[in-house]
């Protein structure tokens, strides 16, 4: 009976929590499926902002940053609520394309998908980007266009199908090297970081002979196998030491030539260009690899990331969006450094490293057609990428690099900044610490460089090809060949079949683009002639030529995939 009586208080308890927690739920689904916000009061404007930025310090920073900027409207007048939403990366793109499809998106939301899909559902920005961002005001970005107060002037964001903007960026993030300083001193008797690939060569060997001397394996270089990721990078980065110039004076039609005239240039046999120059990045990355350890290809991000933080890895190949975690989370001293330049010691010209102003720019939002409040989401996107909220937001929070012009990175740290963080820890700093992230941030800013800009690689003809070469180059690290530049070019030429293959979709895609562009044109052409004031007969004028622009570069594409087609198949193996 006493059992029974208490089983029974259990079940009102259980009742009573079901209730509670239905009650809940039910308040959410109200607040967050009507425009207003449901429970907030008819007169607040919501706005949602969604994203996939799970690091340290992004949540946290736009978090301050909304609290500033509805505090600045409240102060205006304007009572808004903004709610920000983070989606792991993973079931991002599904997430993304699902709140496309059914209609009731976030109002400002981090890009992802084709230029199809964002032609088809975002807002295009061309004429607000030619405005001035107001909350720049008494920044050194005051008095300029939008579109101008970033590093790239925006040409990373640009469509070239469609001539249009969708979105703008937040962040920017560049490569460098991570360095187990102790390890490295110990096992190569220098303290001396290594600023050439035979410096960096030969200290690989020596840490390697120290790891057998102690009895415990040691990694030289610890890479991203399971994605390819560090083959890609260090195998690029030679490309553009090595081959940059070619840039210069190659092209037939401006300053940087692409994968098709390249190849062009090969079948055709110009005497100005070099096999064995364009060859020669497959083979030092080879002998590069004989560093990485033993399995690579199945060892991914985190797990790299654990083994240089338990002493095992001593040079470890990242982006800069990991350098204030690597550095001091680490239990011992962690440099960070460029990539080594090629040096005196290979028979290559080493062209200087390139630029990176510009690039590395990402975190791209933008906003749907069928936002509920667009001009409230366009007037939060010029607030979130201002000069001062991007110093609060990726500098101060993230430890990032902001993706605007003129950035003073002491300045994120100074008072002003500092009245805007709440987050524990962010708002007070002594002065060693904000020495300490502003050193970091330095090392981690943009080379200009020595004005070249990065070239392809001879053999990335389409992302799948781009993948199977990435494998090969795996495979030759492993098997270590006499003469790997052979080896990839002749294992380049054996998929002629495929990427004909590859060629004939990406043809196919190219006239579907084409016929789209025309039927815009047509568009816009109609949509002049019934007008009704001249700022709309002017924005539909201005769409048609700029759209006419892109038909003509669609063109050359076209008649450029089609002549690649032709061109592989004269290419010549290597004897």
């Amino acid at each position: 009976m006493e059992e029974s009586r208490f089983q029974h208080i259990l079940n009102r308890i259980g009742l009573i929590c079901f209730l509670i927690f239905f009650g809940i739920s039910t308040v959410m689904v109200i607040r967050n499926s009507s425009q207003s916000g449901g429970l907030f009061p008819s007169d607040v404007r919501r706005l949602t902002f969604a994203h996939w930025q799970l690091e340290d310090g992004f949540r946290e920073g736009y978090a301050d940053a909304i609290r500033v900027y509805e505090k600045l409207k409240a102060d205006q007048g304007i009572k808004v609520k903004v709610v920000q939403t983070a989606v792991p990366s993973r079931g991002y793109g599904q997430w993304f394309l699902t709140q496309l499809i059914g209609g009731d998106c976030a109002d400002v939301i981090e890009l992802s998908g084709s230029q199809e899909l964002q032609n088809q559902y975002f807002l295009p920005l061309s004429k607000y980007l030619a405005e001035e961002n107001p909350y720049n005001h008494g920044t050194p970005l005051e008095g300029m266009a939008w579109r101008d107060t970033f590093a790239d002037d925006m040409v990373g964001a640009f469509s070239p199908t469609y001539s249009e903007y969708f979105g703008v960026s937040t962040l920017m993030c560049t490569t460098r090297m991570y360095v187990n300083v102790d390890l490295y001193r110990t096992a190569t008797g220098s303290s001396k970081l290594p600023a050439t690939l035979g410096e960096w060569l030969d200290s690989c060997e020596k840490i390697r002979a120290y790891g057998d001397r102690i009895g415990k394996p040691l990694i030289p270089i610890g890479v991203r196998g399971f994605s390819k990721g560090t083959i890609s990078q260090i195998c690029d980065h030679f490309n553009n030491l090595i081959n940059a110039d070619y840039n210069d004076f190659l092209s037939d039609y401006e300053y940087g030539i692409g994968n098709t005239e390249l190849v062009r240039k090969f079948a055709n046999g110009d005497k100005r260009v070099d096999l064995n120059r364009f060859l020669a990045p497959a083979g030092l990355t080879v002998k590069i690899g004989k560093y990485f350890a033993k399995g690579f290809p199945s060892i991914d991000l985190e797990q790299t990331k654990f083994l240089f933080s338990s002493g095992t890895v001593i040079f470890f190949i990242d982006g800069t969006y990991n350098a204030f975690s690597m550095v001091n989370n680490s239990k011992f001293k962690v440099d960070v450094i460029p990539l080594p330049v090629l040096g005196r010691d290979f028979k290559w010209k080493d062209w200087g490293r390139m630029t990176e102003v510009g690039d590395g720019i990402g975190g791209r939002f933008g906003i749907p057609k069928n936002a509920k409040d667009i001009d409230l989401a366009i007037d939060f996107l010029k607030f979130i990428t201002s000069y001062k909220i991007s110093q609060l937001t990726m500098i101060r929070h993230c430890k990032w690099g902001s993706p605007l012009k003129r950035v003073d990175y002491r300045e994120a740290f100074g008072p002003e900044i500092s009245s805007m963080c709440h987050c524990p820890g962010k708002a007070d700093m002594t002065p060693a610490q904000i020495e300490e992230a502003v050193a970091l941030l330095e090392k981690c800013r943009p080379y200009e460089g020595a004005g070249y800009t990065g070239i392809p690689m001879l053999t990335h003809i389409g992302g799948k090809t781009e993948k199977d070469m990435l494998l090969v180059l795996e495979d030759l690290i492993i098997n270590q060949p006499e003469n790997p530049e052979k080896e990839f070019w002749n294992a380049f030429l054996g998929k002629r079949n495929q990427i004909s293959n590859d060629l004939d979709e990406a043809i196919v895609s190219e006239k579907r683009t084409l016929h789209e562009l025309d039927a815009m044109r047509t568009a816009f052409a109609i949509g002049e002639l019934g007008a009704v004031s001249s700022e709309e007969r002017e924005a539909c004028n201005t769409r048609y030529k700029l759209n006419q622009e892109g038909l003509i570069s669609r063109f050359k594409n076209l008649e450029d995939l089609q002549n690649l087609q032709k061109d592989i198949f004269k290419l010549k193996e290597i004897r």
